[in-house]
């Protein structure tokens, strides 16, 4: 049995009024690594009707390449959370996904070689709101056989 290593990821970000934001976190292996699960998460923490009806959403992936690109990626998670002053109401969608490859599969990762996590937000309001990306990826040594 191979011991398992964990490598959270938290990006936090305040979108501005009428603003998007994005970037991507990289994992750069420091050894030859396999990824044998992952769980990405997204969440607002502004949720309360600020200045007037709005929407805002963010999305966060595993991929090889490090911008959203819902095709080419291992793993996607979206959330959004909108609301309206008259008549008074607001959803909140967050997002959360978890994935463990089956015995001896992953995304192998050589000794240098980097999984991106690009993220992105959105904010269709007159407020700044407050959006995080939580994530942890799951590794082994090597490869991920036994």
């Amino acid at each position: 049995m191979k011991r398992v290593f964990t490598q959270p990821i938290a990006v936090t970000a305040d979108v501005i009024a009428g603003g998007t934001i994005g970037s991507a976190v990289v994992y750069v292996a420091p050894e030859d690594m396999t990824i044998i699960g992952f769980q990405l998460t997204v969440k607002m923490l502004t949720t309360t009707p600020i200045a007037n009806d709005g929407w805002c959403d963010i999305d966060f992936e595993l991929s090889p390449i490090s911008e959203i690109a819902v095709a080419f990626g291992y793993g996607f998670v979206h959330g959004m959370c909108w609301w309206n002053t008259t008549p008074a109401g607001v959803g909140i969608e967050g997002g959360e996904l978890f994935i463990m490859f089956p015995d001896g599969k992953g995304i192998t990762l050589k000794e240098g070689e980097a999984v991106n996590l690009p993220w992105s937000g959105r904010n269709d309001t007159a407020a700044t709101i407050r959006m995080t990306c939580d994530g942890c990826l799951y590794l082994v040594k090597g490869g991920a056989t036994k």
